[in-house]
């Protein structure tokens, strides 16, 4: 198959709307969101090759904050300090923004 019949293809596909990076990258976004924060998923898609799409997580905090519930079963013992530093590493190595991992984290140690 030449380069030229599989640029045509995809052309087709794209017009019958089976090839669509928005509609696939809205999907990502919603099954990555539960897990992951803005970062970590803008990463995911541009190795996927979609660079232009800017994911948005409408209860970024909230999950960042049910994250940190789930793990502080391992941190029950620690100090607030260590508490705050692993809850603050982890949800930045999740791809949290730091803004938010800094209110969700405040948030959750009121509470705790």
């Amino acid at each position: 198959i030449s380069q030229s019949e599989i640029d045509e293809l995809i052309e087709r596909l794209k017009e019958k709307g089976l090839i669509n990076d928005e509609r696939f990258a809205k999907a990502w976004t919603e099954s990555r969101s539960r897990k992951y924060g803005k970062v970590r998923i803008s990463q995911e898609l541009a190795q996927k090759g979609i660079r232009d799409f800017k994911p948005e997580i409408t209860n970024a905090e909230e999950m960042a904050e049910k994250l940190i519930e789930r793990k502080m079963r391992s941190w029950k013992d620690l100090e607030e300090e260590k508490i705050k530093k692993k809850a603050t590493d982890f949800l930045l190595r999740r791809g949290f923004e730091l803004d938010l991992v800094k209110k969700a984290v405040a948030k959750f140690l009121k509470k705790a």
